[in-house]
């Protein structure tokens, strides 16, 4: 608009007519007016700048201001622990120096020793008594064995009814079994312990000679086979060929079985045998 106004200015300059007072007077006031809006468009300009600047920083402000407030809460709560892990511990050291200080803390640990002393003691005593025991079994077992050696015949009833692909766990068989140092075999009871799919399947079986002339003991069972009294000699499991067994004798009891089982377990260290 200034612009068009100076144009016709000097337009009116150059045709040579002589121009009027009023006529500058106009022409000023149209350029003071284009000044005007623009400097109101400037200043417009700056307002929008500022309000976007203004409202960045609010959001920013907001923002960290909500950080610092969750900061600060957090910094609290951790205080607040702190301070009461250390009332914890300053109530646990006097609770300590006082049991110290009454002389009961000393009694207590006395007490303690004194209590696991006797403890190792009566296990101890406990466990000579056992070993002693197995070791009179193991002797009374060698001694049977020797025995034993010089017979080649057991007077028991023969089971014609039971055939070697009958045989089951808990059987009792007469067999012959290698039972002496110069490997000669004789026949003894011979108790079936395998499981009966190797029973059924294998060529071999696993079982305890029954021996005579021993004493009870963890390791040596007591049996009455045909009114006989024998002994399952646990220190003795071995496996034979099936065509090593002569004939069936009887079928063993699930408690006696039960039994046997225990002894096993205590003899390879898998359990322990009650008093």
């Amino acid at each position: 608009m200034l612009l068009t106004t100076i144009s016709k200015f000097f337009s009116a300059t150059n045709t040579e007519e002589p121009v009027s007072t009023k006529d500058v007077y106009e022409v000023l006031l149209e350029s003071k007016d284009d000044k005007i809006t623009l400097l109101s468009n400037y200043v417009n300009w700056l307002i929008a700048i500022a309000a976007i600047v203004v409202a960045i920083v609010t959001l920013l402000y907001g923002y960290w201001g909500r950080k610092i407030k969750e900061s600060e809460e957090n910094a609290k709560v951790l205080i607040q622990n702190l301070t009461e892990q250390e009332r914890k511990i300053t109530e646990a050291q006097t609770t300590i120096n006082k049991i110290i200080q009454s002389g009961d803390y000393v009694r207590r640990v006395e007490e303690f020793e004194l209590e696991l002393k006797r403890m190792k003691e009566q296990n101890s005593a406990e466990f000579k008594k056992l070993n002693a025991s197995i070791q009179q079994n193991y002797k009374e077992t060698n001694t049977s064995l020797s025995e034993d050696s010089n017979q080649s015949s057991m007077p028991f009833i023969k089971d014609n009814l039971h055939t070697k692909s009958d045989i089951v766990r808990g059987d009792i068989f007469l067999a012959n079994i290698i039972m002496s140092d110069n490997g000669r075999k004789v026949v003894r009871p011979f108790l079936i312990i395998q499981n009966d799919i190797g029973n059924k399947h294998s060529s071999f079986v696993t079982g305890i000679p029954l021996i005579s002339n021993a004493t009870p003991s963890p390791l040596s069972i007591p049996l009455k086979i045909e009114d006989r009294e024998q002994f399952a000699a646990i220190p003795l499991i071995t496996s034979i060929k099936k065509s090593d067994l002569e004939m069936h004798i009887t079928k063993l009891d699930d408690s006696k079985l039960n039994e046997i089982e225990k002894a096993i377990a205590f003899h390879i260290g898998r359990a322990n045998i009650d008093n």
